[in-house]
C-alpha cells in the first residue's frame, strides 16, 4: 500500500457517518444525563415547572449537528440556517459524537463510552439509552437497526424506538467488512475470506451472494435503498439482490491499493467514489449502468473524506484545508471550493431531504447547501456563549458495570471458534448513523487510526480526564444491554395523612377495546400519468367500523395523508413529484385506537425500462449528424424538440432508462422513417428527451407510458 505523501498510511476505505458507528473505548465511565438549551422562542415552558409545554417535530430539511469540544448536538433549521435547540450530553465533551437521524428517529452514539442514546425529537429530551459492549457497532436503516460485533461475527437486531433487542442474536462467522441496511430492513454483511455478502433478517442469515471479492477489502453502500458492494482492492462495484449480482462494473484506472473513499448511503442512483491514490473521482450510476471517471488532484492529501452526491454536484470534504471540493456533473468541471470553518478540522457531512450540511465538529461553524446549490453559513451557537451549568440527574444505565464503567463482553458461546486476529485491513469499521430515505450522516471511516492521528478518538490519542458518573451504578445482577430507565425523585410528605377508617368503594372501569391489527399485504404500484395505487388487506378479525390512514412521503416537503374506508387508494399525480420515490404508510383505526403501521414503496412514473442507443442512421441529421459511429452520441433535450436546450448525451450503444414518451418535433432518419414521439430518458445522472428513432425505431416509445 503506497503512502499519499505523508508518513501516515492511507485509510483503505472510509465511509459516511450514517451506517456504522465506531466501537467504544475501554476504561471510560458511562455517564448519562442531558443539558438542553432551547434556542427557539416558540418552545415555551410551563410556568414554574420547567417542563416543555409545546412539542417540536423534526421538519424536512432540519438536521442535528455535533460539536466535539462541547459534547453537544444542535438542531439546525435548513431554511434559515439558524439553530433551534442544543442538547449537551454530560461526560462527552471532547468525544466525537456520531449522530443518526431518519425522520424523528434520532440516535446519538459516543464511541468513547459506548453509550447509545435516543433523542426524543418531540420534547427535545433524552429517550431510551443503552450501553454497548466494546467492539459493537450500530448499523441502521429506516426500517431496522442492528448491533454488529465484527470480531465475534454476531448481529443483534434492536428496536429503533426502545433500543431493546428484537429476537435472538444471529451469528455470521467469517472475516467481515462494513455492513449496510437496505430499504427493506435487511442487513448485508460482506465477508472478505470467501468474497461473498450475506443477507441477514430477523429470521436469520440468508444465502450468501458471491461478488468475487475473496481476500479483498469489502464494504456495503446503500444506493437508492439497494445494497452495493464496493471492492476497494479490485476497484469494483456490484449491485446485489437476494438472488445474485444484478450488475457489476470495474472502475477504469482505479488503483489496486484499497484506497477508495465511499459513502454509506446515497438516496438516488448515483454512487460517488474517490481513489485518493490514483487521483480519480468516479460516479457510478446503478440504474443507467454507467461509470464516469474524472481526474482529481489530491496533492498528496490524505485528509479527503468520503464524497457525496447532492443534486447535480459531487461534494468532497477536505479536512486538511477545512473546505469542500465541488464537481459539477452537469457542466463536467470542478467548481470553486468553499470553506467550512476557515481552518483544518474534522468535517461531518449530513444529507437531509433537499439540504446537505457540512459540519465543523470542532467549532460553531457549518454550511448548508439547498436545492439551488448555494452554500449558506450556519452558526450552531455563539462561540463565546458558555454552556449551561445546571445538569439534571442522569438516568441509571442498567448493567453489571465494572470499575472501568464499561460493560464487559459476554463469554464466547460454547463451541464457537475463537476470533482470529485480523491480518491487514480485514474490515472497514465505520461511524454513526441511519441510512435510508431520510437524514444521512457522513464522515470518516476506515481501519482503526493510529494513536495520535487526526482521525483518532480521544481514547486513541491523549486520554481525557476521568469522567465521573453523576449517579452510582446499580448493584446486583442486571442485564448489560437493556434500555435505560430514568429515575424520578419522589417527594415524601412531611405530615402523615390520616388513614380512612371507612371502607372505600373501588370504582370499576370497563376494559379498553383492543387496538386493530396491522394492515396486511401492503403494496404500492406506479400507474400511467404519475399516480401511484396503494392496496392492502384488512387486519385479521377487523371490525366493521375500521378505517385507514394512508400517509405518503417522498422527502423535500412532498408528503401528505388520506383517510379512507376502502382497501385501495390511488394517490393522484398532482400530489406527487414525477420520478420521485415515495414511502406509503398504512394504519388502521377503530374504537380501540390505531394499529401498528405497514409500509410499501413505489416511484411516481415507475422504474422505467432499458433502451439501447442506436444513432447509426443519423448521417443526414441536420442538427447532430453521425460521422464517426463509435464516437456518435444521442443528445438529450429539455423538451421534445431539436431546438430546446441540451441536457446531456448518451453514447452510441449505451444502455439508458426510459420512463415515458411525449409528442414533439418530427424527426427523420437516413431511411426516410419519421416520428414525432420522444422518450424521456436518464443516463449518467442526466435526464432529457431523445427521439424514439434513436432508441430502437419509430415504435420503441410504445413500451413506456405517456408523460404527464
Amino acid at each position: 500500500m503506497a503512502a499519499l505523501g505523508h508518513d501516515k498510511m492511507p485509510v483503505p476505505l472510509r465511509r459516511l457517518f450514517g451506517a456504522v458507528t465506531g466501537g467504544p473505548a475501554p476504561g471510560r465511565a458511562v455517564a448519562g444525563g442531558l443539558v438542553i438549551t432551547l434556542l427557539l422562542a416558540a418552545l415555551a415552558f410551563a410556568a414554574g415547572r420547567g417542563v416543555v409545554a409545546a412539542s417540536y417535530r423534526t421538519r424536512a430539511g432540519n438536521a442535528w449537528l455535533g460539536t466535539t469540544p462541547r459534547g453537544s448536538v444542535t438542531l439546525v433549521d435548513g431554511t434559515s440556517g439558524r439553530p433551534s435547540a442544543e442538547i449537551v450530553l454530560p461526560g462527552t465533551a471532547g468525544h466525537r459524537l456520531q449522530i443518526s437521524q431518519d425522520g424523528d428517529h434520532i440516535l446519538v452514539y459516543d464511541p468513547s463510552t459506548g453509550v447509545l442514546t435516543k433523542i426524543d425529537s418531540g420534547r427535545l429530551t433524552a429517550g431510551p439509552a443503552r450501553a454497548t459492549v466494546p467492539g459493537v457497532r450500530l448499523v441502521a436503516g429506516p426500517k431496522a437497526a442492528y448491533l454488529v460485533d465484527y470480531d465475534a461475527g454476531t448481529a443483534q437486531r434492536i428496536d429503533l424506538s426502545t433500543l431493546q433487542n428484537v429476537g435472538p442474536s444471529i451469528r455470521v462467522p467469517g472475516r467481515l467488512g462494513t455492513a449496510g441496511v437496505d430499504a427493506q430492513g435487511t442487513l448485508w454483511l460482506p465477508r472478505s475470506d470467501d468474497g461473498t455478502v450475506v443477507p441477514v433478517t430477523q429470521a436469520g442469515p440468508g444465502t450468501p451472494v458471491d461478488v468475487g471479492g475473496r481476500g479483498s477489502t469489502l464494504a456495503v453502500s446503500i444506493v437508492s435503498g439497494r445494497p452495493v458492494v464496493v471492492d476497494a482492492t479490485k476497484g469494483r462495484v456490484s449491485v446485489v439482490t437476494g438472488t445474485g449480482v444484478a450488475w457489476a462494473a470495474t472502475l477504469p484506472g482505479a488503483g489496486g491499493d484499497a484506497s477508495l473513499l465511499a459513502p454509506a448511503t446515497q438516496a438516488k442512483s448515483r454512487l460517488p467514489l474517490v481513489d485518493a491514490a490514483a487521483g480519480r473521482l468516479f460516479v457510478v450510476d446503478v440504474d443507467a449502468h454507467g461509470v464516469r471517471s474524472v481526474p482529481l488532484d489530491t496533492g498528496g492529501n490524505p485528509h479527503l473524506d468520503a464524497p457525496v452526491v447532492h443534486g447535480d454536484a459531487v461534494y468532497v470534504p477536505d479536512e486538511h484545508s477545512g473546505s469542500v471540493l465541488v464537481y459539477s456533473m452537469r457542466h463536467d468541471r470542478w467548481e470553486p471550493s468553499f470553506p467550512i470553518g476557515g481552518a483544518p478540522g474534522q468535517i461531518d457531512t449530513v444529507t437531509q431531504d433537499d439540504a446537505i450540511y457540512f459540519n465543523d465538529t470542532q467549532g460553531s461553524h457549518a454550511v448548508v447547501v439547498g436545492g439551488d446549490g448555494t452554500p449558506r453559513p450556519v452558526d450552531k451557537y455563539s462561540p463565546g456563549r458558555p454552556g449551561a451549568s445546571k445538569v439534571p440527574s442522569a438516568p441509571t444505565l442498567p448493567g453489571d458495570v465494572p470499575k472501568s464503567g464499561v460493560p464487559t463482553r459476554p463469554a464466547t458461546a460454547p463451541g464457537a471458534p475463537p476470533s482470529a486476529p485480523p491480518t491487514g485491513p480485514s474490515r472497514i469499521p465505520g461511524s454513526g448513523g441511519t441510512p435510508g430515505p431520510g437524514g444521512r450522516h457522513h464522515g470518516r471511516q476506515g481501519v482503526p487510526p493510529a494513536p495520535g492521528s487526526p482521525d483518532a478518538t480521544p481514547s486513541e490519542s491523549a486520554p481525557p480526564p476521568p469522567v465521573t458518573p453523576p449517579v452510582t451504578p446499580p448493584t446486583g445482577p442486571v442485564t448489560p444491554t437493556g434500555p435505560v430507565t430514568p429515575t424520578t425523585p419522589q417527594e415524601t410528605p412531611t405530615t402523615p395523612e390520616e388513614t380512612p377508617t371507612t371502607p372505600q368503594e373501588t370504582p370499576t372501569t370497563p376494559p379498553a377495546a383492543p387496538r386493530p391489527g396491522t394492515p396486511r399485504d401492503v403494496a404500492a404500484a406506479a400507474q400511467p400519468g404519475g399516480s401511484i395505487r396503494v392496496s392492502w388487506s384488512p387486519p385479521a378479525d377487523a371490525p366493521k367500523d375500521v378505517s385507514y390512514t394512508v400517509a405518503y412521503d417522498g422527502g423535500g416537503g412532498s408528503s401528505g395523508s388520506v383517510q379512507t374506508t376502502s382497501t385501495t387508494l390511488t394517490i393522484d399525480a398532482a400530489r406527487l413529484v414525477f420520478l420521485r420515490s415515495y414511502t406509503f404508510t398504512v394504519t388502521a383505526q377503530d374504537s380501540g385506537g390505531a394499529s401498528d403501521p405497514a409500509t410499501a414503496q413505489a416511484r411516481s412514473g415507475g422504474d422505467g425500462r432499458s433502451f439501447s442507443v442506436d444513432v447509426s442512421k443519423t448521417r443526414t441529421d441536420p442538427v447532430n449528424p453521425c460521422v464517426d459511429l463509435p464516437n456518435c452520441r444521442a443528445t438529450m433535450r429539455q423538451a421534445p424538440t431539436h431546438t430546446s436546450a441540451a441536457t446531456g448525451e448518451a453514447p452510441q450503444g449505451s444502455t439508458v432508462t426510459g420512463f415515458c414518451y411525449k409528442s414533439g418535433q418530427s424527426i427523420g432518419d437516413d431511411d426516410g422513417v419519421r416520428s414525432t414521439e420522444w422518450v424521456l430518458i436518464e443516463h449518467g445522472g442526466d435526464r432529457g428527451y431523445v427521439s424514439t428513432l434513436w432508441l430502437g425505431g419509430a415504435n420503441a416509445y410504445q413500451s413506456v407510458w405517456p408523460c404527464p
